[in-house]
């Protein structure tokens, strides 16, 4: 029984020199900053539109176009994608919404593609923007966050020999 009672002993001294040991640990570090990174990215944030538009033969607007699907692509760096479907139900879209982290030297592009399945028009030129790392850096720095709204428009053409929609 007197080595059991000096087990118990020992014990007790080390579960107390343990708990002041950690207790101290605990009280020097409480005063230490933590060391942070710094975030190495711009949060781009993205509000997009399209205008579908009715051109005549010399390329000049005639008239916005409704009902209109609509696919929008926002791509960032060649890379990560977001994608929506909206209709211009009054010849524009509803607005669009995307977010992304922006490395250094990176871009974001967006593309907008009319879906002209039933439609006897065509798209001469493709809706396209792009946002470029210069345009952003400047402008803010990193841990940042920037706001883009581009209004992307898509030009339409009648491809019917009669000229009317």
């Amino acid at each position: 029984m007197d080595i059991e009672h000096l087990k118990v002993r020992l014990m007790k001294k080390q579960w107390i020199a343990l708990t002041i040991s950690l207790l101290l640990l605990t009280l020097c570090l409480s005063g230490c900053e933590l060391l942070e990174e710094e975030d190495n990215y711009i949060t781009v944030n993205i509000t997009a539109y399209a205008q579908v538009v009715l051109i005549n033969e010399k390329n000049e607007p005639i008239q916005l176009i409704p009902g209109v699907p609509v696919h929008f692509d926002m791509i960032k760096a060649g890379g990560e994608r977001l994608q929506f479907d909206e209709i211009a139900e009054s010849g524009q879209t509803p607005f669009v919404y995307g977010s992304f982290h922006l490395y250094k030297e990176q871009d974001i592009e967006i593309i907008a593609t009319p879906n002209l399945e039933s439609k006897l028009l065509t798209q001469p030129f493709p809706s396209y923007v792009q946002l470029n790392w210069a345009d952003i850096y400047p402008a803010t720095d990193f841990g940042g966050s920037y706001g883009w709204t581009p209004v992307l428009v898509i030009e339409l053409k009648n491809s019917s020999a009669g000229g009317g929609i």
